[in-house]
């Protein structure tokens, strides 16, 4: 069994069940599939509603919710241990420029891209 604990950078703390199963989506790491599972999540078919403080998601039996940016989230086992830590800091601009970085970094070499 794992526990979501969530702090906030104005020391609010909360603990919440998650069940034995969970997943998380990372807007860092596929933004596409992040997007689709945020419609989803909100039942919207409007991506330019995103916030965009929103990082990620987490889905279990228990729980869906957003993660947001500037915000620890601990994994904890049953026993006290911490299994998963998330925090990332990122504003909407920084995310843009570190897109437009990483876009501007492929180069196409005989239709492989670098």
């Amino acid at each position: 069994m794992y526990t979501l604990r969530t702090w906030r950078s104005n020391s609010e703390e909360t603990n919440q069940w998650i069940g034995d199963n969970f997943r998380i989506v990372m807007r860092e790491n596929n933004e596409e599939s992040f997007i689709a599972e945020w419609c989803f999540h909100t039942k919207t078919n409007n991506p330019t509603l995103l916030d965009p403080e929103v990082i990620g998601m987490i889905y279990s039996e228990q729980v869906e919710m957003p993660l947001e940016s500037n915000t620890h989230y601990y994994i904890m086992t049953e026993s006290g241990k911490t299994f998963k830590h998330i925090y990332v800091t990122q504003t909407e601009e920084e995310w843009n420029s570190s897109k437009e970085f990483f876009d501007s970094l492929k180069i196409n070499n005989g239709g492989h891209q670098i």
